[in-house]
């Protein structure tokens, strides 16, 4: 960018804008795949494992549904499986993404200046635990909270009948 500040050379900057569209359009083909892929892995799980779910279950005796209610089975066979659909498309996914991310973010880092990463690398640790101890402050205040609203809407309750 100082190269196009100083010469006033509209066609660096052209060339530098349609570097960056390029680089952005690859991008988005790439998220696009990962995220088909993913998706189509995720749903081959979930229904490889919906159909030996549903094995198990045809294969039980009778006294097997005397105890346990045939929704409640269906219900959360539906759930389960539908969370670990997300788990195995979305939230794998997004963890493979972030960690190329850090990856090639330490190496531009390093390329660029090696004693300014060192720097990075030996603070960013620290900033990670004071949120890690803050967000579990914050939790403890989060259910403490839900615990007094939920012991005072049981009173009202209580106090209405």
């Amino acid at each position: 960018m100082d190269a196009i500040g100083i010469s006033k050379s509209t066609s660096k900057l052209n060339e530098v804008t349609l570097t960056l569209l390029v680089i952005y359009l690859i991008g988005s083909i790439c998220t696009f795949f990962r995220a088909m892929i993913f998706n189509y892995a995720g749903e081959r799980v979930v229904a490889r494992l919906r159909c030996n779910l549903y094995k198990k279950i045809i294969v039980q005796e009778v006294g097997f549904f005397d105890n346990e209610k045939i929704g409640e089975l269906i219900n959360r066979m539906s759930s389960d499986t539908t969370l670990l659909q997300d788990v195995s498309t979305t939230n794998i996914s997004m963890v493979l993404r972030f960690a190329v991310q850090i990856i090639a973010s330490i190496i531009i880092l390093l390329i660029s200046s090696y004693k300014l990463t060192l720097i990075m690398l030996g603070i960013v640790p620290a900033v990670v635990m004071g949120a890690v101890v803050f967000g579990r402050f914050i939790k403890k205040i989060s259910q403490k909270y839900q615990g007094n609203k939920s012991f005072h809407s049981a009173s009202f309750v209580y106090l209405l009948i």
